[in-house]
């Protein structure tokens, strides 16, 4: 079942997070950009900020949260994390469709449709798959850790 997240989910949207980052995106990162990645579940009221302004979507399955999407302003995907246990399973692209529904029904009036996420190494080919191309490599300073992400 998709949902609206709601500031309860908090905890168990920033602890999948950070086991998503530890676990996934290893492959792709070192561990110290894993971790400074990782920190900014500290900054809770950002993320509550993010549930309360922005189409947060949540992805629950027997009373546990196994992904999440956020779109910001109707057409910036913010936030895309899926459980490490259940990735290609479905429910990314579950979550990116009701995403995609939404920026539909804001930007009714404009053709064609339009979508952008700054997304990590490890999510260009989900996002390749739901037909965006890249734009362009960005460089992101966190402290002393420089983290690559891709403009979509």
């Amino acid at each position: 079942m998709i949902r609206r997240a709601q500031p309860p989910d908090l905890n168990n949207l920033q602890t999948l997070f950070a086991d998503t980052l530890r676990t996934i995106c290893i492959a792709d990162y070192t561990p110290a950009q894993i971790e400074v990645w990782a920190s900014s579940i500290q900054n809770t009221s950002r993320w509550l900020d993010k549930i309360d302004r922005q189409y947060f979507l949540v992805y629950v399955e027997h009373q546990q949260i196994l992904g999440f999407g956020s779109l910001e302003s109707g057409h910036y995907i913010d936030m895309f994390y899926i459980h490490n246990q259940y990735q290609r399973k479905g429910i990314g692209k579950q979550i990116y469709l009701e995403l995609e529904a939404e920026a539909h029904r804001i930007q009714q009036d404009q053709i064609p449709l339009t979508l952008s996420a700054h997304v990590s190494y490890t999510a260009l080919p989900f996002f390749s798959r739901m037909g965006f191309l890249m734009e362009h490599e960005n460089m992101v300073r966190i402290g002393e850790v420089e983290l690559k992400n891709y403009l979509m």
